[in-house]
């Protein structure tokens, strides 16, 4: 891997997640943001990532207040998918007049999103957002490309196993009419680092945690992975689905998952059960040094 572009220190920090330990400041939602710090050689600049931003403005600007980093530091900010508890707090990044930062995202995060599970429920983030993104500063993305050096996002991530399937109840609208949602939006990044293989971290995994991992693998031509880190969206899974997910993460020469938000207790249980030590459950305030 020694001729690719890599990093040769990655940090991150779980900026936003569902848990906090007692006695920290921060504080927590459901939601998720993780703060990727690279750093190169001497003679490349260090780069600030924040991938996603949680569900709400004020509890993003209390934690970045807290421990930072300053917006001012904030080279990229990355939308993993459109969904408010990963968008929420994008509008207090937006009105900080100090921020300069460029945004990445799907073509498709703009689209419009419900759960019809009870009534009609919005999940995205108010529209009129988008709108306050300066055109220059958005770069939309649907194939793997290299944002940062050894800084990649997947793209759209193919849906290839039979047991991570689109999710019901969640719908989209085309041409006025609602369709079922497949949430095509959802990307992930991943980070080569210089001599422990690849960090894959991803904000819920709707594509199916298993697809997010073989995608890496076969365009990054790697079966090795220092960590997965990020949501598994296994919160509400049956076990066959669990069992199914876990047996999928054995092929793969995974030497750390760090899983929160929406993996679910019962998923997390069970990766600690199969995983041993292998297995960490982040929350907010957590910091990984890879």
């Amino acid at each position: 891997m020694s001729e690719h572009p890599v990093v040769h220190k990655l940090q991150l920090k779980i900026l936003i997640s569902d848990r906090t330990r007692h006695g920290s400041p921060l504080w927590s939602e459901h939601g998720l943001s993780v703060v990727a710090h690279c750093t190169y050689s001497e003679d490349r600049e260090p780069v600030t990532i924040l991938f996603d931003t949680g569900a709400s403005a004020s509890l993003l600007r209390h934690n970045l207040e807290t421990e930072g980093p300053p917006t001012t530091d904030i080279d990229t900010v990355f939308l993993s998918h459109c969904h408010r508890d990963h968008t929420g707090g994008l509008s207090a990044l937006l009105d900080d007049t100090d921020a300069t930062f460029n945004l990445i995202a799907h073509p498709d995060i703009t689209r419009r999103a419900f759960n019809l599970r009870e009534g009609m429920k919005e999940v995205g983030p108010e529209p009129e957002v988008w709108e306050k993104i300066p055109r220059g500063n958005l770069l939309l993305l649907r194939e793997p490309v290299q944002i940062h050096p050894g800084v990649w996002v997947s793209g759209s991530i193919p849906r290839e196993t039979e047991f991570e399937r689109p999710r019901p109840n969640m719908y989209t609208l085309s041409d006025g009419r609602l369709i079922p949602d497949t949430d095509p939006d959802d990307m992930a990044l991943w980070f080569r680092l210089r001599d422990e293989g690849l960090v894959v971290l991803t904000g819920c995994g709707h594509s199916g945690i298993v697809n997010t991992i073989r995608h890496a693998a076969e365009h990054m031509e790697t079966e090795h992975f220092r960590a997965v880190v990020g949501g598994f969206h296994l919160i509400e899974a049956k076990p066959d689905r669990i069992s199914s997910t876990t047996e999928g993460l054995a092929k793969f020469d995974v030497q750390e998952l760090i899983t929160g938000h929406c993996t679910g207790r019962t998923a997390e249980d069970f990766f600690a059960r199969s995983f041993g030590e292998s297995h960490n459950a982040f929350c907010t305030g957590d910091r990984y040094q890879f």
